[in-house]
């Protein structure tokens, strides 16, 4: 045994022999060297330099004024599994040395901007990379071309948006932070390769919108943050996470948690804290949650409401935590969570006695409860209003008017003006059965009843119209008596939609409108057009799509030299046979033109240039054409005369050819002669004497 001790003992002393100077290290394999100043990083690279380091595989250089990271010898860097650059004055991570085993890469806290290509190259087996706390704006969509890469944090940078091809190299990612950027939204195909994305951390970001389609593909996630962003309203697109364990939304500047906002079946952990505007959540607001186990919806200083019926159907609930909210009473209808916090809320704790005792062994806080009633004053018969005693809303929107008691059976019931129909106007078209097609009897639908819901302590107005600017009464029954009511005052205000000539023809005029009304109630309001002429006769009606986003239409077959008067109208389909919002424009078509007068300038001179330069071509052809046969002609007219010339010199040869055979026969013919003239005389005479013979 003693021999082991010292044994361990002389390994430790050469362990640390063997360590360079301003660093420690835990064991061969590890090297961590922290605040080193260049003189103290030079000698710690002598030492990398001189020493056997085969058996290094973690290697920390923290805040060691390194701008290079070439600088740090090859043999420190070869067989690492573990390298931490962080806090240095790196503004690349461009190497030639290569780290094949590399698993974990930390550079947070240097002097990042962007992220080229080609930083990663060295590394190919990397796992986990800190990018956090630089100062990145912009990243190469090839950089992270990493198949093994698991965890990636991007946090603290300055990223405006999320580039779709950025993860389209790293399949296996399962982590993603990109907390406290400039993020602005979230689009449709920003996250689409990432299948195997298991947490995601969007926080402290600026993210006003969400597409629908932006998570379709993260079926693997189960951890998203979503905190401290811009986001009012709950993303339609959260019910695609059906596999979601944990989610937090807090710090957002919601008002109202609605019905099925959060519908959300694997959910067990939800956060609603620090959200400056939201003031009441609603019936049935987590009702899509059966497996919600800790609810957390603190410092929301003005939340007032929660409704008794918002936990129906979370009966695996363990935990709800409220403190520091502005409840003045909570009840949880039909679930008995394991743990309850209330204290920081002005309760009053008469009107909930009763669930305080139910309670009794639940909240945890209940020593700094703060009863503002104290305990033996009787509950207060004042309604409560959390949305206040007026309310606004734009003609056509959705709008909910709230009111309730203070204890657990209290029944609200709702009192307003219930106005006589308007006549329908006669450019507008009857509504249709679905299945007959024919007109249904207005007088048979009730007026603005389906317009106007009551659900307990709500009253929702689908599509606010200019009739709704009243006086709701809110009554409070309790034990069958009405005990107290209070008056919300709603202000409609009349959208700014105007319609507008875009471009006036002959037989055609374009329109336009700057905005539409936030219809949620499409089902039952359509978006017409209807075209009347001069004599107020109406000669179309158009029905327009109301979704339409481009906020434009081009009526055609017009007559020219005519006025017409538009007119955009919202209308209800069935129980509402007058007009939403109407909004018109008076055209006058322009008068039907010639050939000539339809052609704009820029044509003719366009047409003019074209015969202009048919012109000069044909000119040029033609004078090339006469040029050619000039030339031609002259040609013929050489060769001929060359042709003409050696004939007169061969007939001048031929006439001197013949010339001197004259001479010489001139010359031969004396000696000719003279040998004829002495054979003559025998010729003759022979001559001679064949006639005498005869």
């Amino acid at each position: 045994m003693a021999l082991l001790v010292w044994l361990l003992l002389l390994a430790t002393v050469l362990l640390t022999a063997g360590c360079p100077d301003f660093c420690v290290c835990k064991d061969a394999h590890s090297i961590k060297c922290q605040n080193l100043n260049p003189t103290q990083l030079n000698t710690v690279k002598q030492y990398f330099t001189k020493q056997n380091l085969t058996q290094l595989i973690n290697l920390s250089l923290v805040n060691c004024s390194i701008f290079d990271l070439n600088s740090i010898p090859k043999k420190a860097l070869s067989g690492l599994l573990y390298l931490d650059l962080s806090y240095n004055h790196l503004n690349d991570f461009t190497s030639n040395n290569v780290m094949p085993h590399l698993v974990v890469l930390k550079l947070t806290g240097n002097h990042l901007v962007s992220v080229q290509r080609s930083f990663f190259v060295t590394v190919p087996n990397v796992e986990e990379i800190y990018l956090n706390s630089n100062s990145i704006f912009v990243i190469d969509w090839e950089a992270f071309r990493l198949y093994k890469l698991k965890h990636l944090f991007l946090q603290n940078n300055h990223l405006l948006t999320i580039n779709e091809h950025i993860l389209r190299f790293i399949p296996n990612l399962e982590t993603l932070d990109l907390s406290s950027n400039q993020l602005v939204s979230v689009q449709s195909s920003s996250f689409f390769s990432a299948r195997k994305l298991v947490s995601l951390n969007l926080k402290y970001n600026r993210l006003q919108r969400i597409d629908y389609d932006s998570f379709v593909p993260l079926h693997q996630l189960q951890h998203l943050d979503l905190a401290y962003n811009n986001l009012s309203h709950v993303p339609t697109g959260l019910g695609q996470f059906m596999g979601l364990r944990s989610l937090n939304f807090s710090g957002n500047p919601l008002q109202i948690i609605q019905s099925n906002d959060f519908s959300l079946p694997m959910l067990q952990v939800l956060w609603m804290s620090d959200c400056p505007n939201l003031k009441l959540i609603e019936v049935n607001s987590f009702v899509e949650m059966p497996n919600l186990q800790m609810l957390v919806i603190r410092s929301n200083p003005k939340l007032t409401y929660i409704s008794p019926k918002a936990l129906v159907n979370t009966t695996s609930i363990y935990e709800i935590d409220l403190r520091n909210n502005f409840l003045s009473s909570v009840f949880f209808t039909n679930i008995t969570p394991s743990k309850v916090w209330l204290s920081g809320n002005p309760l009053q704790c008469k009107c909930m006695s009763a669930k305080l005792e139910t309670l009794d062994q639940r909240v945890f806080d209940k020593r700094d409860l703060n009863c503002i009633n104290g305990t033996m004053r009787a509950c207060s018969t004042e309604a409560v209003t959390p949305m206040g005693d007026t309310m606004e809303a734009v003609i056509g929107q959705q709008i909910s008017i709230y009111c309730h008691g203070q204890m657990e059976n209290d029944q609200v019931t709702w009192d307003y003006r219930r106005n006589e129909r308007s006549p329908v106007d006669g450019h507008h078209l009857k509504a249709l059965h679905s299945l007959s097609m024919q007109p249904i009897d207005q007088l048979e639908t009730a007026h603005n009843e389906r317009t106007r819901q009551v659900h307990g302590e709500q009253l929702l107005i689908e599509a606010v119209t200019k009739d709704d600017q009243q006086d709701f009464v809110c009554k409070l029954h309790r034990n069958g008596t009405v005990v107290g009511e209070k008056k919300v005052h709603l202000t409609v205000n009349t959208p700014n939609v105007k319609l507008y000539p875009i471009e006036i023809g002959s037989h055609y005029v374009a329109l336009g409108w700057n905005s539409s009304l936030d219809i949620k109630w499409t089902a039952n309001v359509r978006l017409m057009l209807s075209i009347k002429d001069a004599h107020n006769s109406t000669l179309r009606v158009i029905q327009l799509n109301i979704l339409n986003p481009w906020y434009g239409y081009n009526v055609i077959r017009l007559r020219p030299e005519q006025n017409y008067t538009f007119c955009l109208f919202y209308e209800f389909i069935y129980n509402y046979p007058g007009v939403m919002y109407e909004t018109c424009v008076s055209v006058r078509t322009s008068p039907s033109i010639n050939f000539w007068q339809s052609l704009h300038p820029s044509t003719i001179i366009i047409i003019a240039t074209i015969l202009f330069i048919l012109f000069v071509s044909i000119c040029f052809r033609g004078l090339y054409v006469r040029f050619y046969i000039w030339h031609q002609t002259k040609q013929r007219a050489r060769m001929n005369q060359s042709i003409s010339g050696q004939s007169f010199l061969s007939h001048s040869v031929s006439r001197n050819d013949n010339i001197m055979m004259d001479r010489s026969i001139h010359i031969e013919n004396p000696n000719a002669m003279r040998m004829s003239c002495i054979q003559s005389p025998q010729t003759e005479d022979t001559e001679f004497s064949l006639l005498d013979s005869t």
